[in-house]
């Protein structure tokens, strides 16, 4: 037997929130474990085409996670929808404040 944890931190005072999130956690993990134990042997066409589908979407999902990911994408839309400025300056030289820190960080350091 397998027990997988989930769980979501949230403000104090956000109860509906995490009552949201603990729903459709728990009506997904429902609907993922059905359609899962029936790809094991899909027994006709419609079963066989959920497996298909639930094997293209988590090989996609694994894809845009491995590639772009959903932290970077919610930066991408935040800055987006501050206006082309703030988007260009917030996008354009992040990565350098990325390579500064990692230098000024590292373990052991390194001649500058």
């Amino acid at each position: 037997s397998l027990l997988k944890l989930h769980f979501v931190v949230y403000p104090k005072g956000w109860h509906w929130y995490g009552n949201f999130v603990a729903n459709a956690n728990q009506t997904y993990n429902t609907w993922a474990r059905g359609n899962f134990l029936k790809t094991l042997r899909p027994a006709g066409m419609y079963e066989f085409a959920i497996a298909w589908w639930i094997w293209l979407t988590t090989f996609a999902n694994y894809l845009w996670e491995e590639n772009v990911g959903w932290a970077n994408m919610v930066y991408i839309l935040a800055t987006y929808a501050m206006g082309p400025t703030p988007f260009l300056i917030l996008t354009s030289f992040r990565h350098y404040g990325i390579y500064m820190s990692s230098f000024a960080f590292r373990q052991p350091e390194i001649a500058h």
